[in-house]
């Protein structure tokens, strides 16, 4: 949750920026644009929804075009009925977390992020990725399949360490439990990491079977008299 509260902090940013540019290209100043202690206030503090909130109001036609030119840039209105908005208002204030919120699901919450972003393909697509990277730091990986535009069918699985190269002995770096719920907080399924699970069982073991020299079908220890005498 921590990476997508950043990439509200992103919106803003990009808006803040957006803003002012705009106020730049109409060749007027942020005071003459926005008039009014209030909303120039806001600006200052960084306040931008407050302050676009009061530009809507402003009866100068610049600075109308300007809050036209963000609504269709940003895809939103910046009422506090817009839905842009309230998926901001979710991130930086953990909404999901609350008592009483419906049951976390970490794909919705990536999918509304990517919403937030969609003004911007590039950090639209980052969204996942960042989240799937996270996840793989922590010996996990993450994969979802595309509905529309949608994330959906989240899988997780553990990565495993692979032990003895020659022979190819991999080993879960995590328990089935804790995939299962990590897999959970994405409304997933967790799914079993590639190669023989038997083999990654038996890391630090004999392998079943195994004889004299490694052959198998062979007994050990050999029975006394067993060896051959020399000639």
């Amino acid at each position: 949750l921590g990476r997508l509260v950043d990439y509200a902090g992103l919106w803003e940013r990009d808006l803040y920026f957006a803003t002012l540019a705009l106020v730049r290209l109409h060749e007027r100043s942020p005071a003459e644009v926005f008039g009014g202690d209030k909303a120039l206030g806001c600006l200052r503090e960084g306040r931008i929804v407050d302050a676009l909130r009061q530009l809507e109001k402003s009866p100068r036609a610049d600075s109308q075009a300007i809050f036209k030119q963000l609504r269709r840039l940003f895809g939103a209105d910046f009422s506090h009925k817009c839905k842009i908005v309230r998926i901001r208002n979710n991130l930086v204030h953990f909404n999901m977390l609350e008592v009483g919120a419906k049951r976390l699901d970490l794909t919705e919450a990536v999918n509304e992020t990517r919403r937030l972003m969609a003004y911007d393909r590039k950090l639209k697509n980052a969204v996942s990725k960042s989240v799937i990277e996270l996840m793989a730091r922590e010996n996990l990986d993450l994969a979802w399949k595309m509905e529309g535009h949608r994330l959906a069918g989240a899988t997780v699985k553990a990565r495993q360490a692979v032990h003895l190269e020659d022979r190819k002995i991999r080993e879960d770096l995590h328990g089935d439990q804790f995939v299962a719920m990590a897999a959970d907080l994405f409304a997933g399924k967790a799914l079993p990491s590639e190669g023989d699970a038997a083999t990654a069982r038996r890391v630090g073991g004999r392998e079943a079977g195994a004889g004299k020299r490694g052959k198998p079908g062979g007994k050990w220890p050999p029975r006394a008299g067993s060896r051959r005498r020399r000639k």
